[in-house]
């Protein structure tokens, strides 16, 4: 029999299966918590899908299977991690917690192994590893945290990170704040630890203060090795400077919206905690197959077809931690949650008795559905619009349903819709009529098109859609034409630019309407905007060239509508007011681009 006393059961399911299992949650933690510890190529990874979970845990455990001696099998972990995770990570107190959380599972195993229990001395002596002299310091001093509460809120998730970063144990925690103002924080705080410290209602009275007992810290507290300076005031510096003279490591914390930047001031060293997760935005292919996923899995679950729109909404905000608005957004700048429905009616069936009721949604046959269909969708959801949009401006006589209230099932509603629009068409019976039309439609439609400008052959197709009757045949029964181009171009109201298949119709000057509202302006901007952004490498453009665009394509300068539709003294102060764009000063200028989500 070997002689081998640091010989394990490292072959056992059950040591496997725990070694594994901790690793899997230390990974997933990582991710929720601090995802830059991962490689990048990992970071978007969906760990907690059974799928990877599966495949890393099965990894491991392969990596792992048949070692007997149990320092060789912390090092195989260590490897394994190494794949996954930056050098950076293995020298912080994270990865000695996680090893701290293996050994005992080794340790009791290898003392149920009959031949370490022949030497039970050696058995009971703890796993030596370089990583876990490092717990030893902890006796031997303490971190403590001085927080600034009236600008800097920490949680508990962003304490336990702050934990992990240092080398000694916070074991003091001071918070300063005027109290009377932070509502029941203090209650929060106290029961969390703090010791809580009431400052005057003055500016700059929580840093004062701050400053004046840190300053002094060592003195009461002479076995303190580090100190954490949590305040996104920039006064506090001399404080930390003061303190290293004393020979103190100091962290200084500061926040920047979502972000907690911590910087080691002995090391110069710099990290990120993010006070949320993260989002991992699918594409639109995956998000659709999501989508239908989990429409069939509570169409099971509740022995129904039709699933509420706002109950899809929740359980994919649950299962994904993102909201369908959200993704869809990213995707589609513009768009509301359900248009992600309505624009796939390939692969969702929509049903609302009214505009006030809740919105429901069926699938097709799955079996039948390619998510490749997405793309074709997508280009019909622009004429779709169209046809809605002139509806409601043809039916507006009292003894005439609003086309708003028919019900919107799959083909019922186009049938529905494309009956009730024919009422309108066919009563023209002239040029001004068909002209009149025309005009409608391109007005309903052109802020969906770059500079207003619509190809004619989308033209055509709009009001064969509307009308059932192709442009061409409609102009050859009034005898205004043999064709729709040769029509546009007899009017004085239309501009045509370009020939053949890229020739574009647009209002002339005379026929332009007049933007009446904000969401009509902010809606032009949006389109101006998108296309100039899709041609510049930045993703963004100056200010003023959205304005001189606007000026040229709608013949008015922007600045001339705000005023007259009285929205702000200016271009700047609109746009900030709109959440579809994002706007940040440079220079003397301003830069703007699309706001995602």
């Amino acid at each position: 029999m070997s002689d081998n006393t640091n010989v394990t059961p490292a072959n056992d399911s059950a040591v496997i299966h725990k070694i594994s299992f901790c690793v899997y949650q230390a990974i997933l933690e990582i991710q929720q918590q601090q995802p830059e510890f991962l490689k990048e190529k990992y970071r978007t990874i969906p760990w907690h899908d059974t799928r990877h979970r599966s495949t890393l845990r099965v990894k491991l455990e392969a990596g792992i299977s048949n070692t007997q001696d149990q320092e060789l099998l912390i090092r195989k972990v260590q490897k394994f991690l190494e794949i996954l995770l930056i050098p950076n990570y293995f020298e912080l107190p994270h990865f000695s917690n996680l090893i701290s959380k293996l050994c005992p599972v080794i340790q009791q195993l290898a003392e149920s192994n009959p031949i370490v229990c022949e030497n039970t001395a050696q058995a009971n002596e703890p796993l030596s590893s370089p990583i876990a002299e490092k717990s030893n310091q902890f006796s031997n001093g303490i971190a403590i945290l001085l927080l600034d509460a009236e600008n800097l809120q920490i949680n508990a998730n962003t304490e336990k990170f702050l934990e992990g970063i240092c080398n000694y144990p916070i074991q003091i925690k001071i918070a300063f704040a005027n109290w009377r103002n932070m509502g029941k924080q203090d209650v929060e705080f106290h029961n969390r630890g703090y010791e809580l410290i009431h400052v005057p209602a003055a500016k700059d009275s929580a840093d004062v203060k701050m400053a004046t007992v840190g300053s002094s810290i060592f003195v009461h507290y002479p076995t303190a090795r580090e100190v954490l300076v949590c305040s996104s005031d920039g006064v506090l510096t001399h404080l930390c400077n003061t303190l290293q003279t004393h020979g103190l490591n100091v962290y200084q914390i500061r926040q920047q919206g979502n972000i907690i930047n911590i910087l080691n001031t002995q090391t110069h060293q710099t990290q990120t905690h993010y006070l949320e997760p993260i989002r991992v935005i699918p594409s639109l292919e995956d998000f659709v197959n999501q989508l239908k996923v989990l429409i069939q899995s509570e169409q099971k679950r509740t022995n129904n077809h039709w699933i509420r729109l706002s109950q899809i909404s929740s359980l994919f905000q649950e299962t994904s931690q993102i909201s369908i608005s959200q993704v869809v957004s990213h995707h589609l700048p513009g768009k509301r949650a359900r248009d992600i429905f309505i624009d796939n009616p390939a692969i969702f069936s929509i049903h609302q008795v009214s505009d006030k009721s809740e919105i429901y949604i069926n699938l097709f046959d799955a079996s039948s559905i390619d998510v490749r269909d997405i793309n074709h969708s997508y280009k019909q959801s622009e004429l779709r619009l169209a046809s809605k949009t002139l509806a409601e401006v043809s039916l507006d006589s009292e003894d005439q349903a609003p086309l708003s209230s028919l019900k919107k099932a799959g083909l019922e509603e186009a049938d529905s819709a494309k009956t009730n629009i024919n009422l309108a068409i066919n009563k023209i019976n002239s040029k001004q009529e068909l002209e009149q039309v025309i005009i409608k439609v391109i007005e309903s439609t052109k802020a969906d098109f770059p500079g207003g400008k619509i190809p004619i052959s989308k033209l055509g197709s709009m009001l064969k859609t509307v009308s059932g009757e192709s442009a061409n045949s409609i102009t050859k029964k009034l005898k205004l034409g043999s064709n729709l181009t040769k029509f546009l171009k007899s009017c004085t109201s239309f501009t045509i630019e370009n020939s053949g298949s890229n020739a574009q119709v647009i209002l002339s000057q005379s026929s332009l309407c007049e933007i009446k509202s904000s969401n009509e302006l902010e809606r032009y901007l949006f389109n101006i905007l998108k296309s100039l952004v899709a041609k510049s490498p930045q993703n963004k453009i100056p200010l003023e060239i959205l304005g001189s665009e606007f000026h040229k394509q709608y013949g008015k300068p922007v600045s001339a509508i705000i005023k007259e539709l009285k929205l702000g003294d200016n271009l700047v102060k609109f746009i900030q007011s709109c959440s579809t764009f994002k706007i940040e000063k440079k220079g003397k200028g301003y830069q703007i681009t699309i706001a995602v989500s």
